[in-house]
């Protein structure tokens, strides 16, 4: 085997080298190498989708830190059913390399901030950092009837917003952009800075000068995007910190004729943005050099200790036609996002329901060994079409079923399938674990299951009326040109300054998988 030099750069790690670092980081840290693998008709055989460390209640590490399984299934979209595994150094490799393995070094050094940083990052959302968003329904997994009744508050907020047209502060709006940008001052020199996902470690990346780019490795298109953002950014103004999604820079500015409207198209991720050129913004976005949506601020007396709050206040910025950029803020200047009476109605209606079926639902069935797992089920219903629960009964019996077929998955991969064997027992007896867990607990997963399914109906009812403004249209690029979608979906802000996400999660799943992506072109 060929071995060459990789550089110091997160996405290396995060994409084409994420074997070499997951390798550096288990030996370092002692914790299992693990993988998401998935098996492939077309090549027919077994093929990696990203390796990483298992850590502790059903989160890995990866070059980015800590993470939860389902936040790598959003990152590395695959159409088939892909499946965790602990996995050996050499099969890891054989799977990952064809030939031309990077050497330790850079992997290594990359391996020892990320332990460092360990502690810090582990507890980045109770300090308030903004981390990975989970979908509301998934708090009845993550944290049982305390999720539950949280779910059913933001449901509840969102739709007083809906009927009463009031501060539409605690809803922002889902934006498909890329890559994120934290940008703003570093109070230990007072410079202005820009920087991707990872500024906010002891040894983040802040870019300050163009140098900086050559310092951290950065190349290509990302090194491009950073430039202009350095150069451009710095002219607003920007006091503490904010992070936004980066809509546009000049080059990704395409013509295209939408609605009858000859119209500026960008897509910085899966979905494409569409603005008429005669529009007042079709007019300011054609005198700019890019685009940006700010949705996040930070606060704090250094980068690594700075606390978030979701929501960007963008009217003090300084004006400038280089830059277009707004906050995130749902807008409905024209009301027809405005609950109808009987709409109003229907909503209360299933929030009491669910409050009543709450009372009584039994959560430690779902919210206990198994969350992790259930959560990747869900994702799997989803990816292969299915909806995410019809009734209790089949989603217990079809989990099951997926259970075994995961663990009979690993079972393949294993040397020796002697059913003796301690490594191929071992996996069995999980497997008859978990059937008598499920057939022991189905009245309490049956009550907790009804709740989730309440929630992901009044969900759905929100998001379809959120869905009816459009100030800028939404576009999935396919083989034969652009078709109109909904937005990626929506955040909804709590009192306490957490935040879920609102999306159709069937909708974008198929969105991901059909669409031409913007790289593909």
């Amino acid at each position: 085997m060929r071995f060459r030099e990789i550089r110091e750069n997160t996405q290396d790690f995060l994409y084409g080298d994420c074997p070499i670092f997951a390798i550096a980081l288990s030996r370092m840290s002692g914790l299992p190498l693990q993988a998401m693998l998935d098996y492939s008709d077309e090549l027919d055989t077994t093929v990696l989708i990203h390796a990483f460390v298992g850590y502790k209640d059903g989160l890995v590490i990866d070059a980015n830190g800590v993470r939860s399984i389902e936040s790598i299934e959003d990152d590395y979209p695959v159409e088939d059913d892909p499946y965790v595994t602990d996995i050996s150094e050499q099969d890891l490799l054989a799977l990952g390399y064809d030939g031309n393995c990077p050497t330790m070094s850079n992997a290594n050094k990359h391996a020892k901030k990320v332990l460092a940083d360990l502690k810090e990052n582990v507890t980045e959302a109770a300090e308030g950092k903004n981390t990975h968003l989970e979908h509301i329904e998934d708090l009845v997994f993550l944290q049982g009837k305390q999720g539950a009744q949280s779910a059913l508050q933001y449901i509840n907020s969102v739709r007083d917003m809906l009927e009463n047209g009031g501060d539409s502060g605690n809803i922002t709006v889902k934006w498909d952009g890329a890559p994120a940008i934290f940008a703003g001052i570093d109070p230990s020199d007072g410079k202005f800075f820009v920087g991707t996902k990872g500024v906010f470690s002891k040894t983040g990346k802040l870019i300050k000068s163009n140098s900086d780019l050559d310092k951290y490795g950065y190349e290509g298109g990302i090194r491009e995007k950073l430039a202009v953002a350095l150069k451009l950014l710095s002219g607003l103004g920007i006091q503490g910190v904010l992070q936004g999604d980066m809509m546009y820079t000049k080059s990704d500015l395409e013509t295209a004729d939408i609605d009858g409207e000859s119209s500026w198209v960008f897509q910085p991720n899966t979905i494409a943005y569409a603005v008429p050129k005669n529009s007042e913004l079709g007019k300011r976005i054609a005198a700019s050099q890019m685009g940006i949506i700010f949705h996040t601020t930070y606060t704090g007396d250094s980068v690594p200790e700075m606390t978030a709050s979701f929501g960007a206040d963008v009217n003090e910025l300084n004006k400038t036609s280089a830059v277009w950029f707004d906050d995130a803020t749902y807008k409905d200047l024209s009301g027809q996002a405005s609950l109808t009476q009987q709409e109003n109605k229907q909503i209360l209606q299933g929030l009491n329901a669910a409050a009543g079926a709450l009372k009584t639902a039994d959560f430690a069935a779902v919210s206990g060994d198994y969350k992790a797992l259930l959560m990747q089920y869900v994702n799997a219903r989803i990816k292969r079409g299915d909806t995410q629960i019809d009734d209790a009964q089949s989603f217990a019996t079809d989990f099951t079923q997926w259970y075994t077929d995961y663990i009979q998955k690993e079972i393949a991969k294993l040397k020796n399938q002697d059913p003796n064997a301690p490594a191929v027992k071992s996996r069995t007896d999980k497997i008859e674990a978990q059937n008598k867990f499920i057939n022991d607990n189905m009245t309490g997963i049956a009550s907790a299951l009804a709740v989730y399914k309440d929630i992901i109906a009044l969900k759905n009812m929100l998001i379809n009326k959120l869905n009816k403004v459009d100030s800028i249209k939404s576009l999935i690029r396919t083989d034969t040109g652009y078709e109109v979608t909904n937005p990626e979906g929506f955040v909804a802000i709590g009192t306490d300054s957490g935040a879920v996400k609102l999306v159709d999660r069937m909708e974008f799943s198929k969105n991901n998988f059909s669409a031409v992506k913007n790289w593909s072109k």
